[in-house]
């Protein structure tokens, strides 16, 4: 269920892998994103996934510089990640986001690069 999300910062898991997913009920390829990010938490390997409705939270999509979804950004032990990562000779996260609905072979890749 979407809803108005007031602070993201208390949501943020202080340890671990956090995924802010920047989506849309109306997006296909975030309901292909969803459910991946949602097993690598299953699985232990991203600690909290944390889905913000653009429609619903425009401010904070603004405050992001959300320009398309999924807009997939990390935080890793509570820091905002920054990283710049490439998964077989594709850019696929840049200052700690990826944009877009990788395969999740790519996003095990670069939640182990984190």
């Amino acid at each position: 269920m979407s809803k108005k999300i007031d602070n993201l910062e208390e949501l943020i898991a202080p340890h671990g892998i956090t995924c802010v997913d920047f989506t849309a009920v109306w997006c296909g390829p975030c309901k292909i994103i969803g459910p991946v990010l949602h097993n690598l938490e299953d699985d232990g390997v991203i600690e909290k996934v944390i889905s913000v409705d653009v429609d619903i939270n425009r401010e904070m999509a603004l405050k992001f510089g959300v320009q398309a979804v999924p807009y997939l950004v990390f935080y890793k032990d509570g820091e905002r990640c920054h990283n710049n990562i490439r998964v077989d000779d594709y850019d696929v996260m840049k200052d700690g986001v990826v944009i877009g609905a990788l395969p999740e072979n790519f996003m095990r890749q670069v939640i182990s690069q984190l």
